[in-house]
């Protein structure tokens, strides 16, 4: 009986390493782990403006990029291999990845239309964040800086744009591939759903509201730099912003699969990290002439 058990364990074993896309995951890894320099930037454009900032010595990036690229490869290996087997459960994944690197199943649409509605959701959810801020400033007097998206901090365009790049993907690998997988694997585990159905579709809601949570958790260390102990409203201002995005992401991801949350998490950045401050500069040049 147990050799037989073992049997099915290591035939199942081997099935599951042969059918994992091996290519993708270290693709993923990679790309998020030889990007992270470009926050180094982005990092010290923050530091050199904010009021609670450390001071850091000169020539101090060189050395910052590298820890940052170990620590960050480090930390993001376990969430790429894992976060994509994880959603091998749920039906979720990098589908386009998947298919072009390691001969998975060919997504039902298009990349071309992927790109539309990852482009689409992104102008959409940069209107709504600005809106939301909008409230605040005018609203309840929040006039504290919103580096989240870009509101009241000089750092130039083009850090935010490199900041960006690398950010659109290591985000989405930790906080969708991984974290709303693993939300939505104990979540159908635990309520026992098998089918496609009402249920189903509710606990993946649940899966994408817990990882969008943790994605506004995460912004809010750029936030102190700027007022030190987060005030509620403040607080609250950061998560209904980050947490908003993420909501929109994590569906993306959801319906459309990582390539989508990704390149829609990229349409925001740029937005809000390269259009909004040139835009800034453009309306200060001009109205002062």
């Amino acid at each position: 009986m147990s050799s037989s058990l073992g049997a099915k364990l290591a035939r199942w074993a081997t099935g599951e390493f042969r059918a994992f896309p091996w290519k993708a995951a270290l693709v993923l890894w990679l790309t998020a782990t030889l990007t992270t320099p470009l926050l180094v930037p982005y990092i010290l454009g923050l530091l050199a403006e904010a009021p609670n900032a450390p001071v850091l010595p000169d020539g101090v990036g060189w050395v910052l990029a590298w820890r940052l690229t170990i620590r960050h490869g480090a930390i993001l290996l376990i969430p790429t291999f894992v976060g994509l087997w994880l959603a091998r459960r749920v039906g979720w994944g990098a589908p386009y990845l998947e298919y072009a690197l390691d001969r998975g199943a060919k997504p039902g649409m298009g990349f071309a239309g992927v790109a539309r509605r990852a482009a689409i959701a992104g102008v959409l959810v940069s209107a709504a964040l600005f809106g939301l801020d909008a409230v605040f400033y005018y609203g309840f007097n929040v006039t504290a800086p919103a580096p989240e998206i870009h509101a009241r901090i000089g750092v130039a365009a083009w850090r935010g744009g490199l900041a960006t790049l690398r950010a659109a993907v290591a985000e989405e690998i930790f906080c969708r591939l991984f974290l709303q997988s693993l939300f939505a694997v104990v979540l159908l585990g635990l309520f026992r759903i098998r089918h496609e159905g009402r249920a189903r579709e509710a606990l993946f809601w649940l899966a994408t509201a817990g990882g969008a949570f943790v994605f506004a958790w995460l912004h809010l260390g750029a936030q102190e730099v700027y007022v030190g102990k987060i005030p509620p409203l403040v607080y609250l201002r950061t998560i209904l912003l980050s947490g908003t995005g993420g909501i929109v992401l994590g569906r993306l991801y959801w319906r459309s699969g990582l390539e989508a949350a990704i390149l829609g998490h990229a349409v925001v950045g740029g937005i809000i990290h390269v259009l909004r401050p040139l835009w800034d500069v453009y309306w200060l040049a001009t109205t002062a002439g």
